[in-house]
């Protein structure tokens, strides 16, 4: 478990570094490579960044972009408790957010502490500011939803 958590980091870590230096130097297929990320979640991480209103922080925002693309990577690629749709990330923000805030000491109001999870003014704005990425990394169709799904 242990051995996982550091491995899910570094890949979290290589995302970062790219992105970086994409920014820096303008080669997206050479960092892509160099650091052997997916280039589709790669572009849809740059995308975020050229996007309106992301760069800039919000008044009820206190994560940055770079824990912001590493919470949705962790959700993405850390198994869950629930399946990876658009609707179950919407219903679980609350908590996954706060978990992942704790875990990883990354600052966030103290208010949060109450319920042991986000605000709803949290989750609408992350939600707004993340539609696109949301989009594109989460599926739209709900396996735990799915009249076909096997109990």
């Amino acid at each position: 478990m242990q051995s996982e958590n550091l491995e899910n980091r570094i890949e979290l870590h290589r995302y970062e570094i790219a992105i970086k230096d994409i920014l820096k130097f303008g080669y997206f297929k050479k960092e892509a490579i160099t650091y052997k990320l997916d280039e589709d979640y790669l572009s849809i991480f740059l995308h975020t960044i050229f996007s309106e209103g992301k760069v800039i922080k919000g008044e009820n925002k206190s994560l940055s972009f770079f824990d912001e693309l590493a919470f949705l990577l962790y959700v993405k690629i850390c198994p869950q408790e629930h399946c990876v749709c658009i609707a179950c990330f919407k219903e679980y923000f609350p908590c996954l957010i706060y978990k992942f805030v704790k875990k990883n000491k990354i600052i966030y109001p103290y208010h949060w502490n109450v319920h042991q999870k986000a605000d709803t003014v949290t989750k609408r704005d992350f939600l707004k500011r993340n539609e696109y990425e949301i989009s594109k990394l989460f599926s739209k169709d709900c396996i735990r939803l799915s009249p076909n799904k096997s109990i």
